[in-house]
């Protein structure tokens, strides 16, 4: 079981899009409101300065410190989710960067990290006509590299990764197994894992890339299967694209191949997660270099069918699905 991060749903967006527009139009008119209140009983208080003077002074100065608090309450709200973290799901879409609307429907529609635009939940990453066109080779995963160029695999990920490994290798559960591979095992195939449950952006720069770096060389695939902790904070699919882009450049020179794959779909409870999933995908694809190729194992699973033990991690036939399905695509 591993920690996700609230969610930003459909429901959860509309409603926070909504309260974002009524507290715009409080912070502007309320101010406006009690200023011009602020302002008649400061001419009333010229009129006639010994009527009511002290009840009147008092009037004004609690009118523009009411301006001034509702004039701040936007900031103040910021401040006190900041602190909070990205706790709850109101919390995810009020920190979500510009204004999001998305359906909770099977379209769905936005803004994120400042680009429009408009995904499906049907199983493809992209609606013809809305967004750009995945990148042929090497990007794209419908074609496949020749396998015996590939010498050693390695895998990158969180505890989906960890249940991966653990099916397909028939390990079993245990402390031992699960701090290995967090800093780094090989199996009896020759594959190298670094994996740990929970994790996400912060863990793969500092501990989940450093622990293969050394290995990688000519014939190298290394592929990445992060981002599910992550892709309800606005602009982590930025960030992940940015990062290992650079990286795949520094591994291709060395004969090195990156891939990586899509973050896969949720059911049960973890249902309403899709949207952010799929918006997720659809965001970084387009952003890898051609020296990483992607591996759409989102599409895989809704068009082909998967199981879960709880809703967000799969069952053992699903982890040997998706093991031999990212396999072809290498």
């Amino acid at each position: 079981m591993i920690y996700v991060a609230a969610t930003c749903t459909g429901t959860m967006i509309g409603f926070v899009d909504i309260f974002r527009k009524i507290l715009t139009i409080i912070q502007t008119i309320v101010p406006i409101l009690l200023i011009l209140a602020a302002s008649i009983s400061v001419g009333k208080l010229m009129m006639d300065p010994e009527d009511k003077g002290d009840k009147l002074k008092h009037s004004i100065k609690n009118s523009l410190i009411a301006a001034l608090f509702v004039f701040l309450l936007p900031m103040i709200l910021k401040l006190t989710l900041d602190a909070s973290g990205n706790a709850s799901s109101f919390t995810a879409c009020w920190n979500a960067k510009g204004s999001i609307s998305w359906s909770s429907g099977y379209v769905s529609t936005g803004e994120i990290n400042g680009e429009r635009m408009q995904v499906i939940s049907n199983g493809s990453d992209y609606e013809p006509g809305t967004t750009p066109e995945p990148k042929t080779s090497p990007s794209s995963a419908t074609s496949s590299t020749n396998h015996s160029q590939i010498s050693k695999r390695i895998w990158v990920g969180d505890s989906r990764t960890v249940q991966m490994y653990i099916y397909v290798n028939n390990a079993g559960w245990s402390t031992a197994v699960t701090s290995a591979l967090s800093s780094g095992t090989t199996d009896g195939r020759g594959d190298l894992w670094s994996c740990k449950g929970s994790m996400g952006y912060s863990w793969m720069v500092t501990q989940g890339v450093s622990n293969i770096e050394a290995s990688i060389g000519n014939g190298t695939a290394i592929i990445i299967l992060m981002g599910v902790n992550d892709c309800a904070y606005s602009g982590q699919s930025r960030q992940y694209a940015s990062y290992i882009n650079n990286k795949a450049a520094i591994w291709s020179n060395r004969g090195a191949r990156t891939y990586f794959v899509s973050i896969m779909p949720t059911n049960g409870s973890y249902q309403s997660f899709n949207s952010t999933i799929v918006a997720f995908n659809a965001n970084i694809r387009p952003l890898l270099s051609n020296n990483v190729q992607y591996i759409d194992a989102y599409s895989y699973l809704t068009s082909t069918g998967f199981g879960t033990t709880d809703g967000l991690h799969y069952d053992g036939n699903t982890y040997q699905k998706i093991y031999q399905y990212i396999i072809n695509h290498l």
